[in-house]
């Protein structure tokens, strides 16, 4: 199986780039949860510091859930 995308250049360059970098942005996001879990699990903070470490990382998985992506697939 194929899929090929085609983009009308250069009026949907921005588009294309998006496509073409659509995993970094999945890595730099995997990064940023990575680095949020390491901070509460590892790093010694106040109990705020942690609710928050937490809340942010929640809503970040909550994001991604409501658009349908997956980090871990």
């Amino acid at each position: 199986m194929k899929a090929i995308l085609e983009f009308n250049l250069p009026e949907e360059s921005h588009e294309h780039q998006d496509a073409l970098q659509g995993s970094e942005w999945k890595w730099a996001v995997s990064d940023l949860s990575d680095y949020l879990r390491n901070e509460s699990k590892h790093v010694d903070h106040s109990a705020e510091e942690y609710r928050i470490l937490d809340a942010v990382r929640e809503r970040l998985f909550g994001i991604l859930d409501d658009r349908g992506l997956n980090l871990y697939e």
